[in-house]
């Protein structure tokens, strides 16, 4: 994200949304950056550590989100909806820092 910001000519990742997951066990949130192009949401867990982020070059920002049971829906800025279970998605791992040698993390 930060390359294809950069390269846009802009140093600033814009928050839109901040959403509770509607059974308590995190957060989504979304906004863009760049020239209005590029769109981002993220999903939190309950204290707000980041457990995965989708950037999207070519979505323009995602002003919001709206729950159908266990499906979240992002909305960007021109109505265009996305459809994910974010719920299946928090059993990923947590973003760890790279390992020295440059080798993948074990899971």
């Amino acid at each position: 994200m930060a390359a294809a910001v950069e390269e846009e000519g802009s140093a600033e990742v814009g928050l839109c949304f901040e959403s509770p997951l509607p059974d308590g066990s995190g957060w989504m949130s979304g906004g863009g950056s760049g020239m209005g192009n590029i769109g981002w949401f993220a999903r939190l867990d309950a204290d707000r550590s980041l457990l995965w982020v989708a950037a999207m070059w070519v979505s323009n920002p995602f002003v919001g989100v709206r729950y159908e049971g266990a499906r979240a829906v992002f909305v960007n800025d021109w109505g265009n909806l996305l459809t994910l279970r974010p719920a299946e998605l928090a059993s990923c791992a947590p973003l760890r820092p790279p390992r020295r040698d440059g080798r993948p993390e074990a899971r």
